[in-house]
């Protein structure tokens, strides 16, 4: 149960697990800083998702975890791996990024952008009925991009 899960996050981290009262959710703080897990919110990106990455049309949040500067989220959505690569090629262009990289293995693909002082990585895998999109989001360290 909880208590148990809590003792082991404790033992694990030093830190401590504060639960959502939703149940769908958990926080976790540690020395270092905080971890934030979410379910899918409703549908609904994390608060402080950055607005020029944009969400894959139709697709829905399968879960987010949010950290002290970085974030991820993962969607889902029937569209093709090819339709979903495209997408996010054309779209993070028009939104001001730039393209760091792009490799297609198979089933999966992965791209990855900068600007400012952020890093995105998208990582699109297929799944057999369904695409997994995971949005990575975290400062690159170079702020000259």
């Amino acid at each position: 149960g909880s208590a148990a899960r809590d003792a082991a996050v404790r033992a694990l981290s030093g830190g401590s697990v504060e639960m959502d009262s939703d149940g769908e959710g958990a926080r976790i703080r540690t020395p270092d800083g905080t971890v934030t897990v979410a379910g899918p919110r409703g549908g609904k990106l994390p608060p402080g998702f950055p607005a020029n990455v944009p969400q894959y049309p139709g697709s829905s949040v399968v879960h987010s975890v949010v950290a002290e500067d970085a974030m991820g989220v993962t969607l889902q959505s029937p569209d093709s791996l090819q339709a979903i690569t495209d997408y996010y090629k054309r779209e993070m262009k028009a939104n001001g990024w730039k393209e760091e990289g792009a490799i297609a293995m198979g089933e999966s693909a992965m791209l990855a952008y900068s600007m400012g002082g952020t890093t995105v990585n998208i990582v699109i895998s297929d799944t057999g009925d369904a695409r997994m999109i995971t949005l990575g989001i975290a400062p690159s360290g170079d702020t000259t991009k």
